[in-house]
């Protein structure tokens, strides 16, 4: 049975994957949230360096109204950041900072697959994350026709997901090159800051996790 089959070898492994990959970097962003940097004062601070090293003095930095993922908006070239984000000098509030300021620079370089991030993603991750839903319920004898759908959008949603990832993982690097470039911190904070922006770029790859998640949600979750 070819939807057994699927399911089996395919949709679970790459769902268990996904869900692990989603709790590490929960657990990251919880831990590294506890730990501040000795050299630099917030996330709008260490926003501010990685523009400021790219000539990109027309970005502005604004804080957020309430908690929630910070961002980048390529209408308004403005980097938004969540109050938590802005404000605390955590290696988890500087390394989300410092990874949307990098997409600020991305966006300058004209960076094609953010363009695509920025207008379609937002409907891609519903899609991944009904194709959570439509997959199991196909099991239901009433609603095999749902089989379909459901690996369709969650190989849709997985395909753009690999290819957003690319984009996340540039930035991320984009941010250390600058900080080894600048010497801005030391080493040891280098190296802190890094693992942080490993778990950042992972955002893309989780976020058809990210509807189940509370309302309110600990500083954890951000993409």
């Amino acid at each position: 049975m070819p939807q057994f089959y699927y399911v089996l070898f395919v949709f679970i492994p790459m769902v268990v994957a996904l869900a692990a990959a989603y709790v590490h970097r929960k657990n990251r962003f919880r831990a590294f949230s506890a730990i501040d940097s000795r050299t630099l004062p917030g996330g709008a601070e260490a926003a501010k360096l990685i523009l400021d090293s790219a000539h990109l003095f027309d970005i502005r930095i604004q804080r957020g109204a309430k908690e929630g993922n910070s961002s980048y908006s390529l209408q308004e070239k403005t980097v938004v950041l969540s109050p938590f984000d802005y404000d605390s000098r955590s290696f988890t509030a500087i390394g989300r900072a410092q990874h949307q300021a990098a997409h600020a620079v991305q966006h300058m370089e004209g960076n094609t697959v953010l363009f695509i991030k920025a207008y379609a993603w937002p409907c891609i991750r519903i899609l991944g994350t009904l194709s959570l839903v439509l997959v199991p319920l196909s099991f239901l004898r009433s609603m095999q026709g749902l089989y379909a759908c459901g690996v369709l959008l969650f190989t849709f949603y997985m395909f753009c997901a690999f290819f957003v990832f690319s984009l996340e993982i540039n930035a991320s690097r984009l941010v250390i090159a600058r900080l080894v470039e600048l010497e801005a911190l030391p080493a040891e904070e280098v190296r802190l800051l890094e693992k942080v922006l490993e778990a950042a770029a992972l955002g893309c790859m989780v976020s058809l996790f990210f509807p189940f998640e509370r309302l309110r949600i600990p500083h954890a979750s951000q993409s």
